[in-house]
């Protein structure tokens, strides 16, 4: 009995960090996108340049809208329904906290033998409570909100290299693995 356990748990746990990021990105005209979504950014993209995407990843389909604000790029992706996810902002890796890199870079050597991070977003999970709120709190660069940071690393491991997502909390606690299906002209940056 010990034994069936132990490997229900090692395939729940490898399913987790086995997935696959294989996004496929249409840019899409602002009537294509429902209006719910539109009115939750509206008062923040007022006078900017936005560009609509709808995603396919697997069996996930979003929404996003990507824009410039305050010289920073924003990725806002809503669900099908028009439910905010979260927002994502580039930003340089060397700007994160001492201690944060400390504990992705542990986490880093670790797993790989070379690894190259070629990305980094810092991500406001949208929970609960009011979209805009959440969309607020990221333009705004406030901590109001759940933060994780997402990591895109080319990563040599058992002399092959591959490329992954990888998403850290807030103090650096490794939270998912996928790897990316390079696919060289499906997604649409800015």
């Amino acid at each position: 009995m010990k034994i069936l356990v132990f490997l229900l748990l090692c395939l729940v746990f490898a399913s987790g960090i086995a997935q696959e990021k294989d996004e496929r990105e249409q840019r899409i005209k602002e009537t294509e996108v429902p209006a719910s979504i539109i009115e939750v950014l509206e008062p923040f993209t007022k006078d900017l340049k936005v560009k609509y995407i709808f995603e396919r990843d697997g069996e996930h389909s979003s929404y996003e809208a990507k824009f410039r604000s305050k010289s920073r790029f924003f990725s806002v992706e809503f669900d099908t329904l028009g439910t905010l996810e979260d927002v994502e902002i580039d930003l340089k890796y060397k700007s994160l906290d001492k201690e944060l890199k400390n504990q992705i870079e542990d986490y880093l050597r670790k797993s790989s033998t070379a690894y190259k991070i070629l990305r980094c977003q810092r991500q406001y999970a949208h929970v609960s409570g009011e979209a805009s709120q959440t969309l607020k709190h990221a333009i705004n660069n406030e901590s109001h909100a759940p933060i994780n940071y997402e990591l895109e690393v080319d990563m040599t491991v058992e002399k092959a290299l591959h490329s992954y997502e990888l998403l850290f909390d807030h103090i650096g606690t490794f939270i998912s693995k996928r790897l990316i299906i390079n696919r060289a002209t499906d997604n649409l940056l800015y």
